[in-house]
């Protein structure tokens, strides 16, 4: 398949400030890209010393190892890169497919969640020359896999013990759980947001406060 990614490129405010940059918002590692093209030489030194964090597990994976929805994570790479952590976590399939209707070829496309504060975070640590620790990274990766695995078999038991209708309230509960933790994380997002001086226009963008 050829490597479309140079026509793509448009021309976003970048996630670190300092006005527009030129890049792929479909990239791979979209945040370490609008980095790299806002601060270029402090990108490339870093790049001297250690490969810039992926966007997932830690900084180890180009996508997450499950979906909250059960979609295929390969299937997020068709989105653009900053609403991908968002939508990995929301676990109504209905709300992922209205996203990819309506935002899948939207360059400028962003939605806030905390993973993608954390993948911000790490390029920054990277940046600044602080130690990326791959091997706690994997054992961040593991305990995710691990907790999936968990509530499959949580599943899978109260539905041989107790049939769909017990598996359904067990699935109803994760969701719950799951939205919690997305509303503490949007909160959290949020707050750093305002600390630096940006604002979530409710529309998939983020921009400086006026």
């Amino acid at each position: 398949m050829p490597d479309n990614s140079a026509a793509r490129k448009v021309a976003i405010d970048s996630i670190f400030g300092g006005g527009e940059v030129v890049v792929d918002p479909w990239s791979i590692n979209l945040v370490a890209d609008d980095f790299a093209a806002s601060n270029p030489w402090t990108s490339a030194q870093a790049l001297a010393e250690a490969p810039a964090p992926k966007m997932f597990s830690g900084g180890t994976a180009d996508t997450p190892p499950f979906t909250a929805s059960g979609i295929d994570p390969q299937f997020l790479l068709q989105m653009p890169a900053y609403t991908r952590h968002a939508l990995a976590a929301e676990p109504e399939r209905a709300a992922v497919a209205l996203a990819f209707e309506q935002d899948s070829t939207n360059p400028y496309a962003l939605y806030s969640h905390q993973g993608l504060t954390d993948a911000i975070a790490r390029i920054r640590t990277w940046a600044a020359g602080q130690a990326f620790d791959p091997l706690q990274a994997m054992r961040e990766q593991e305990d995710q896999k691990a907790a999936a695995a968990r509530r499959n078999a949580a599943l899978a038991t109260a539905f041989a013990r107790g049939g769909k209708a017990a598996s359904d309230a067990l699935m109803a509960q994760y969701a719950a759980e799951d939205a919690t933790r997305t509303q503490q994380q949007a909160a959290a997002f949020a707050s750093v947001m305002d600390a630096l001086g940006w604002q979530d226009t409710g529309t998939g963008n983020i921009v400086p406060k006026r």
